[in-house]
């Protein structure tokens, strides 16, 4: 993505949300990597790659819970394949 300008700046975004819906990731292993809340006017909604903790997902296949309140559900499959991070060395 050219949006994406820094080594550390990648991001999923959700596209085509309501006004109020909830964002939660799965790792493959059912554990909850991220619970996002989105309550804007915007119909879209960025994921950082980022866990609960603020450090970057690894690569891997994630599920993604998408919640609409007065709606319903929808599930995702998301494949991430993260460029490798290596300090550099002077």
């Amino acid at each position: 993505n050219t949006a994406e300008t820094g080594l550390f700046n990648h991001w999923v975004t959700f596209s085509h949300l309501p006004a109020v819906a909830r964002i939660r990731i799965f790792a493959i292993s059912g554990e909850l990597v991220r619970d996002i809340a989105h309550s804007n006017t915007t119909t879209f909604e960025r994921w950082d790659l980022r866990n609960t903790n603020g450090l970057p997902v690894a690569s891997g296949v994630y599920l993604v819970h998408i919640e609409i309140p007065g709606v319903g559900n929808r599930i995702l499959k998301v494949a991430l394949v993260m460029p490798e991070d290596r300090p550099q060395r002077i």
